[in-house]
């Protein structure tokens, strides 16, 4: 949102994702105790039963995150994919007709993980140790009372702030002319297409099968892709990690080796010797 002048919507989006994605973490912390400490996946299934207020509040954190009519997460996620949008209508540039395409890829992307994450928990049948089986129960009130209140902000906090937030923040709302309204129904039709196919595909491929995919013998790429965290980390190990080590080693060896320590700190011992020296010789020879 902020890449395109909509400041407002960006910190609209801040404040959904504060309901959706703390409900989330909680979730998966109520998960994992019920689990016994098991955070392997893999090792959970069919939990929806044994967890039935864990699982309903982070099926809506999830249907909120991958951006779900009337969730929290479709109203900033649409607003700000639709500024976007309206902008490349406006501008007929490449550039923000790529970062619509991305951000429609993302949506659908993130639809799929999020989907991904409630098949393998909650459907199919349980893959847990026997030891493990017999401990699995629903978290004590204590832990599901907050995720009671953030999952009904998750469903109701996108349309109290809707208006409410951008018009504190003073941005100005564009004109809802008969193209405008074309555009904003226009891009309605594709992220909701891209929300509902991540969803749907992530439910096929790991709850309607009834077992676990093999990311090294499946046909979905998605499968593989989402096995290995859609490259995110491994660009970030292989780019990110490796260029900031090569700046570090650069910065050590002009600012540390060449600055600090051979020009100021040596450097000015060497020239505090040297006048020394030179002092010591004339006093010396006028003695």
């Amino acid at each position: 949102g902020a890449g395109v002048g909509a400041f407002a919507l960006a910190m609209f989006h801040v404040v959904t994702h504060a309901f959706f994605k703390g409900l989330l973490f909680l979730c998966s912390g109520s998960v994992i105790h019920a689990m016994s400490g098991e955070q392997d996946m893999r090792k959970m299934g069919g939990l929806r039963k044994k967890l039935p207020i864990t699982f309903i509040t982070m099926l809506i954190g999830a249907l909120a995150l991958a951006g779900i009519i009337p969730f929290a997460g479709w109203w900033s996620k649409d607003a700000i994919l639709a500024n976007v949008f309206a902008r490349a209508h406006e501008t007929h540039e490449a550039l923000y007709y790529s970062l619509y395409a991305f951000g429609v890829v993302g949506a659908f992307c993130t639809a799929f993980y999020s989907f991904r994450l409630i098949g393998l928990t909650f459907f199919g049948e349980c893959r847990a140790a026997e030891d493990v089986k017999h401990h699995i129960h629903e978290s004590p009130p204590t832990m599901t009372m907050p995720l009671l209140v953030l999952a009904f902000l998750s469903v109701t906090g996108g349309w109290v702030l809707a208006g409410a937030l951008p018009d504190f923040l003073h941005y100005p709302q564009p004109p809802q002319d008969a193209h405008a309204q074309h555009v904003h129904h226009l891009n309605l039709v594709v992220t909701t297409l891209a929300a509902f196919g991540g969803m749907l595909l992530a439910l096929y491929i790991y709850a309607g099968k009834g077992k676990v995919p093999n990311p090294e013998k499946s046909r979905h790429p998605l499968v593989s892709l989402s096995w290995n965290k859609f490259g995110v980390e491994l660009f970030y190990d292989k780019i990110v990690t490796a260029a900031f080590t090569l700046l570090a080693e650069v910065l050590h060896l002009l600012v540390d080796v060449l600055l600090i320590d051979t020009l100021l700190v040596n450097g000015t011992a060497f020239a505090t010797r040297t006048a020394g020296g030179r002092s010591g010789t004339k006093r010396c020879g006028c003695i």
